[in-house]
């Protein structure tokens, strides 16, 4: 009975990583269109960047009291950075760089573009935001080790390699062109935000293909186990 209740706690478990995983790539999915149609109901036109909702007034007169879309543009960053900072790596160092992101997203959020600004094209805000999505570049290069090697099969060892490979090229080059189209324009074009909103659904889709692997972990455990053991009755 101990061992039936223990197996189902594991299985429990396991499955919580799934739904965070999916909750954050849904969250980061959403948040660009969330954003630009809140501004559109409150009469806000497409911004230059997403940053820009931070200060998007919807009556034009730059009133201090009149910024509809920052409550979700902020509470959007919250979320995401505080799943990124409770989901747990499958190594110490996996773990550290998803708390470090975690505080990231938060950072974004809390330190709107143009505080501190130490050049045209940096600011604490744009770090946080550069920063973020290096670490999981990094994970997605180096720290899907720790979970895709697990798998038995080597055909879906090699498409989670070659993904997650493809989502780091994607990540990273939206950063470079964002980075570039910043320094060109500065935050003249509409351009950026959607660029910005291209990575932030790479971003998405790395947490989605991150749930289907772990999903795929759960089920090759589940068909191992039935060959050792009756089946555990959920």
């Amino acid at each position: 009975m101990v061992t039936d209740k223990l197996e189902r706690l594991r299985r429990n478990l396991l499955r919580s990583y799934i739904h965070v995983s999916r909750g954050i790539g849904i969250i980061a999915a959403m948040f660009p269109v969330a954003v630009y149609l809140s501004g559109r109901a409150f009469g806000i036109s497409l911004q230059d960047s997403l940053s820009h909702y931070f200060f998007a007034s919807s009556n034009g007169l730059n009133d201090p009291f009149d910024h509809p879309v920052r409550i979700l543009f902020v509470g959007g960053l919250f979320a995401i950075g505080t799943f990124l900072f409770l989901y747990k790596g499958f190594s110490r160092g996996e773990n550290a760089l998803l708390n470090l992101a975690g505080v990231l997203a938060i950072g974004v959020a809390v330190l709107p573009m143009g505080m501190w600004q130490v050049a045209r094209f940096f600011t604490p805000h744009a770090a946080c935001a550069v920063s973020l999505f290096l670490c999981i570049i990094y994970i997605a290069i180096w720290g899907r080790r720790d979970s895709v090697n697990l798998l038995r099969k080597e055909a879906r060892i090699s498409f989670y390699v070659t993904t997650y490979n493809i989502i780091a090229a994607l990540m990273g080059s939206f950063i470079v062109l964002a980075v570039v189209l910043n320094f060109l324009f500065g935050t003249r074009t509409s351009i950026i935000f959607w660029v910005e909103s291209a990575g932030i659904w790479v971003f998405a889709t790395f947490w989605l293909v991150k749930a289907m692997e772990l999903g795929e972990l759960i089920e090759q455990e589940d068909r191992a186990g039935t060959l050792h053991r009756q089946p555990v009755a959920l």
